[in-house]
């Protein structure tokens, strides 16, 4: 299957959502509407309008790492 995907992308042939099977990497942080984006298109991380959920959000994670005693991994 990948094979073919990489040729429809060579071809041009593939959508956006499509095209992001192919990344080599991916996001550091993900933040999705899934109201209005239910296949996780759109990363709304780096929305300026989106930084204080995603605040709240590393907050809520940092507390449940301390709270769980898991270590961290970059």
């Amino acid at each position: 299957m990948l094979q073919v995907i990489r040729e429809l992308h060579a071809a041009e042939e593939l959508s956006e959502a499509q095209q992001l099977l192919l990344l080599e990497t991916k996001s550091k942080e993900e933040l999705y509407d899934l109201e209005n984006d239910p296949h996780e298109i759109h990363n709304l991380a780096a929305a300026p309008e989106q930084r204080e959920t995603l605040d709240r959000l590393r907050a809520l994670l940092d507390e449940w790492i301390v709270d769980t005693e898991v270590s961290s991994v970059n």
